[in-house]
């Protein structure tokens, strides 16, 4: 019985830890970016996305190609930019773990087309 209780509290532990316990992403605006260049744009949104409004400047790594292709990422502070934010939060914890710093995220908005330029260069 002692056994069962002790699974249970484990398996809640591990429950609220997963599902509970999250830390709110770092949103950011335009302007926040273009305060402070020593920030990398990295772009998640798929192919089809952002060839229809590239991100001038940023690295297009879509999601499901992120674990083949993060090493060409400098390790400098990252801005990730993505179509929806509750699919971002798998991306991130991947790049952490990888030893990249996430300092924020900028939701790109669907129904933009043309070439986005975050920054006036």
């Amino acid at each position: 019985m002692i056994a069962v209780i002790i699974i249970l509290a484990i398996i809640g532990v591990f429950l609220a830890y997963k599902f509970v316990s999250k830390r709110p992403l770092p949103t950011m605006s335009t302007e926040e970016v273009c305060t402070n260049r020593e920030k990398v744009l990295l772009d998640l949104r798929d192919y089809n996305v952002s060839y229809k409004s590239p991100l001038k400047g940023s690295y297009n790594i879509p999601s499901a190609y992120l674990k083949r292709y993060f090493s060409e990422l400098p390790k400098q502070d990252l801005v990730i930019a993505t179509e929806q934010l509750k699919y971002v939060r798998a991306d991130v914890r991947f790049l952490q773990k990888q030893g990249f710093n996430i300092v924020g995220v900028i939701e790109i908005d669907e129904e933009s087309t043309g070439s986005l330029t975050i920054c006036e260069c």
